[in-house]
């Protein structure tokens, strides 16, 4: 059976892996994350997950992270 993580450790490494690659994480009023790219003019949306799990994964697609 396969090991669960931890949301909050889930959150914690999605975080660090979008801060190394230049990458923005907020969350909006309903608790969902948001994925930005800074550019200069303004941010470019890239993708939302509800879940911690979810970010980390979306996180490490954008980034080729394995």
């Amino acid at each position: 059976m396969a090991r669960q993580r931890n949301p909050r450790q889930e959150y914690r490494e999605a975080c660090v892996i979008a801060q190394e690659n230049g990458l923005l994480i907020e969350q909006d009023a309903r608790g969902a994350f948001q994925v930005w790219q800074p550019n200069e003019r303004q941010n470019r949306f890239l993708g939302k997950r509800s879940s911690p799990a979810g970010l980390r994964a979306l996180v490490c697609h954008l980034t080729n992270f394995k």
